[in-house]
């Protein structure tokens, strides 16, 4: 596919995969965005199917970004969106959104943009459309700093293996996308529940498909703090949704630290199957805390 920009100062050597066509809008720093993407058309844990489109593919949003370097230094602190459009209705599907007010601070070489979406699954049937708005907070907004702009279109036909990456130099970062191609998807929505334990969770959630090795971040106190939970004592969630392929599994990993001096971290591991139909919930104890998890 060519290649359409509008681009000033973009920085020569741009990898290109025939996978994807990208147009990007300017170019400068060192940005790293990785987001492993899973692409599915139903809302629940049932096969991604329409009577319209037939068999498709389910999308799981299972994507970190990681700064790799930054023109402007550190700390930074990051708002905008990264978004997908796919063929059912073309809709922003938010896996990233923060306004001004509520930005990302980043503090060094390495960290990771947190993912939070998206909100149902990607239905893609030849082509989807990742757009990225991302800029830096300065003093005051007038002095803001756009740090990634790109449309990057991703043709079904060209997808040769499960795992694609590519490549983006755009203003003042350079964003990676890597992305999962799952078929015969089923989709599903997650619910993790504290049966017994304190109130708050301090730990760490990720879920993952035995397919491909990166993890879906859920839930981390050392981000975000430890959350209180409500009254029905489900915790609140990063990401809910999550896609896996009907021969695959769909394992959660989760760590715990207790509060006493030592701070013991525990880890636990579970597995669930793939169902057509209805749910699927099990029961484990890390550490201090039982939990219940259920895939809808």
């Amino acid at each position: 596919m060519r290649r359409r920009s509008r681009s000033v100062g973009s920085r020569a050597g741009s990898r290109r995969r025939r996978a994807l066509r990208r147009r990007n809008w300017q170019g400068g720093s060192s940005m790293k965005l990785w987001a492993v993407s899973f692409l599915s058309t139903t809302p629940s844990w049932e096969a991604a199917t329409t009577p319209e489109f037939g068999s498709s593919t389910s999308p799981r949003l299972t994507s970190m970004k990681r700064i790799i370097s930054s023109d402007v230094g550190y700390p930074i602190d990051v708002y905008g969106t990264v978004i997908i459009r796919d063929s059912l209705d073309m809709k922003c599907n938010y896996i990233f959104r923060h306004d001004r007010d509520n930005c990302q601070h980043i503090s060094s070489h390495g960290e990771s943009l947190i993912l939070t979406g998206p909100s149902r699954g990607v239905v893609f049937l030849g082509n989807a459309f990742f757009e990225i708005d991302l800029k830096i907070r300065e003093g005051r907004e007038c002095d803001d700093k756009q740090f990634n702009k790109a449309l990057i279109d991703v043709v079904g036909s060209r997808i040769s293996s499960v795992v694609q990456r590519e490549t983006v130099d755009s203003w003042r970062s350079e964003v990676e996308l890597i992305f999962a191609y799952v078929e015969k998807a089923l989709e599903g929505t997650i619910e993790i529940k504290i049966l017994s334990g304190p109130e708050s969770f301090c730990g760490k959630i990720t879920a993952r498909t035995t397919d491909v090795s990166s993890h879906m971040l859920l839930y981390d106190s050392d981000v975000h703090g430890a959350i209180t939970v409500g009254d029905d004592r489900v915790i609140q969630l990063l990401r809910r949704v999550v896609s896996v392929s009907e021969d695959k599994m769909l394992e959660f990993n989760i760590w715990t630290t207790s509060s006493d001096q030592n701070a013991n971290t525990t880890h636990r591991q579970i597995e669930f199957t793939p169902l057509m139909k209805g749910s699927e919930r099990d029961a484990i104890t890390c550490g201090l805390y039982n939990l219940q998890i259920k895939v809808v």
